[in-house]
């Protein structure tokens, strides 16, 4: 059986969007750099966690898959 290195990566939000997946990119960076062939993110990695509030603006965050995060965190993988 093949070994599979993965990585995790979990960071504090903030409700700057851009700069919470400017991090993520660099961190996804960083651990593809060193090896991992998978990386986990966190859930609702892009924002703050929302769900203690039923607000319906936040549904806005949502996002179509393939959309903007996956076209940004999607074009990492295996040469």
């Amino acid at each position: 059986m093949k070994e599979l290195k993965i990585g995790f990566l979990q960071l504090h939000n903030t409700a700057d969007v851009a700069n919470n997946i400017k991090r993520l990119t660099e961190g996804i960076t960083d651990l593809a750099q060193r090896g991992a062939e998978l990386i986990v993110l966190q859930e609702l990695h892009n924002s703050l966690y929302f769900c203690q509030v039923e607000e319906v603006g936040n549904f806005d965050l949502a996002e179509p898959v393939p959309g903007p995060s996956t076209d940004t965190m999607g074009h990492w993988h295996a040469s």
